[in-house]
């Protein structure tokens, strides 16, 4: 928003204003409510959490009908955040979560980890 329209928009009338937030909000899809609502919160929140070493995880449906900039089918958007504590140690519990998420609720394949003699370490899926 330009400084001029910020100007214009806080010389509305409270329920003109209210009035033409709520209008908005009905023509846009959720990623872009989320774009220019909620995203710029977000960046602040992961910003004091990385400073404090705040582990936390937050996720939005913001699934539409609508394609993505590529023609991407954005019915099952998910938009999703992950952050370790200060320690660079990631909390279990959101963790678990995050790969519910990430998986849409399918059941997780089984991992088999082989570690070699040399230390490296080769990871199968089984689907």
């Amino acid at each position: 928003m330009s400084v001029v329209e910020k100007r214009n928009f806080s010389l509305m009338h409270l329920g003109d204003r209210v009035h033409w937030e709520n209008n908005r909000s009905k023509t846009m899809n959720k990623e872009q409510v989320y774009d220019t609502s909620i995203s710029p919160l977000m960046l602040q929140i992961i910003e004091i959490c990385k400073d404090k070493g705040i582990a936390m995880m937050a996720s939005f449906d913001i699934a539409h009908n609508g394609e993505g900039p590529n023609g991407e089918d954005c019915s099952g958007l998910v938009c999703s955040t992950l952050l370790p504590d200060g320690d660079g140690e990631p909390n279990q519990v959101f963790m678990q979560a995050n790969a519910l998420i990430r998986r849409a609720g399918r059941p997780a394949p089984m991992m088999i980890t082989t570690t070699q003699a040399d230390g490296s370490k080769t990871m199968t899926a089984v689907i």
